[in-house]
């Protein structure tokens, strides 16, 4: 199979699958009370598939290349895209090769604006405001690397016990030497068992928190995580 025809389905599966997980997740939901950016994904997705399913035309195809005259910009331009390119030989493009140069910065436009349903329906002002907030470097992530080379489903557990440990000491009597012996095991529930108490606090605290959290969309000074970087 052609590979540029390969691409192009792999991509067109890739975006019908998140469009039918949308679709079943909202399948309930009345068209007024989802989210605008459920909404923006959705138009997205179809632009993906639009411009995916398109085949240029033979004329199109045929068409001579349009000759450029080299401005004093282009050329600092082409030449910074090399530059970048003989830094980074793993993108496979050789920097000397002009057409290759433009054709990698054509396809990579494409691939990573036009073919993302997460930015290809951004204005373009607020594409600019994306790409300088993915730019700024921010000291509060700088050690995050630890937690991405942690277990997650470890944290998911660990954290999970210490705030059941944290529950359990807040609400039981322990005796003198504060210990869970196998009478008291067979009453700790987790968040899981909806049948707990624990459960019923556990949903309500996370109401609290995504409150605080949409109360507090941009992190200020002396702020820990919890910020929206969109």
């Amino acid at each position: 199979m052609d590979s540029f025809q390969e691409f192009r389905q792999q991509v067109a599966q890739k975006v019908t699958n998140r469009l039918s997980y949308i679709k079943n997740k909202f399948k309930d939901t009345p068209v007024q009370n989802i989210d605008n950016k459920v909404t923006t994904e959705v138009r997205g997705i179809d632009l993906v598939i639009e411009v995916v399913n398109h085949d240029p035309s033979v004329e199109n195809v045929s068409r001579r290349q349009v000759a450029i005259k080299t401005s004093k910009s282009e050329a600092w331009y082409r030449d910074a895209i090399s530059i970048w390119l003989h830094q980074h030989p793993e993108a496979g493009v050789d920097p000397d090769n002009k057409a290759g140069l433009y054709r990698f910065a054509l396809e990579f436009f494409v691939n990573e604006i036009v073919l993302n349903p997460k930015n290809n329906m951004m204005e373009y002002a607020s594409l600019l405001n994306k790409m300088n907030q993915l730019n700024d470097v921010d000291p509060v992530l700088q050690d995050i690397n630890y937690q991405l080379d942690t277990k997650i489903e470890d944290i998911k557990e660990l954290l999970s016990f210490l705030t059941g440990m944290e529950y359990v000491a807040n609400m039981t009597v322990f005796g003198p030497a504060r210990q869970l012996d196998q009478s008291l095991m067979t009453k700790i529930r987790t968040e899981f068992d909806p049948s707990g108490k624990f459960a019923n606090d556990f949903e309500q605290y996370k109401k609290i928190r995504k409150g605080d959290k949409a109360a507090n969309r941009k992190r200020k000074n002396g702020e820990g995580l919890e910020f929206n970087h969109e």
